[in-house]
């Protein structure tokens, strides 16, 4: 299952925004909800870049945006993990003044057999991330 670029474009647009355009932001994963189908893009960060209460998850284009009624493609989920720590990380380039980092293939799989069945992950989400930003 893939998710379109312009998907991850908006969510981290969405993203970058959030913390207001610094700071580093760990991807953790990509892929679909399992009940809207919508794509989603995981992340964490530290109180460093954005100070968060606990954890979230957002519709690019929530309730104020629906004058326009849009297909699961293009409303992009994004979720924050409020506590999770990722053992290390991987440059992966700069979006809007946010340096991304993957948060490594050993957490990412940890991630998905301990956070439940809520969503599918696309098989390469690093590559997901690394063409987008060469798209820029």
């Amino acid at each position: 299952m893939s998710v379109p670029t312009d998907c991850v474009r908006s969510g981290l647009e969405y993203i970058a925004a959030k913390v207001d355009h610094g700071g580093q932001v760990y991807v953790i994963d990509i892929g679909r909800d399992v009940i809207h189908s919508a794509p989603l893009i995981l992340t964490t960060w530290d109180d460093s870049t954005a100070v968060e209460t606990g954890s979230f998850a957002h519709a690019v284009f929530g309730p104020k945006h629906m004058a326009k009624s849009y297909t699961p493609d293009e409303n992009v989920r994004v979720t924050y993990d409020h506590g999770a720590e990722p053992p290390g990380e991987t440059d992966l380039g700069e979006w809007s003044s946010v340096r991304l980092a993957d948060v490594g293939r050993e957490y990412r799989e940890y991630y998905r057999e301990n956070s439940g069945d809520f969503y599918t992950p696309v098989e390469n989400p690093v590559e997901t991330v690394t063409t987008v930003l060469d798209e820029r």
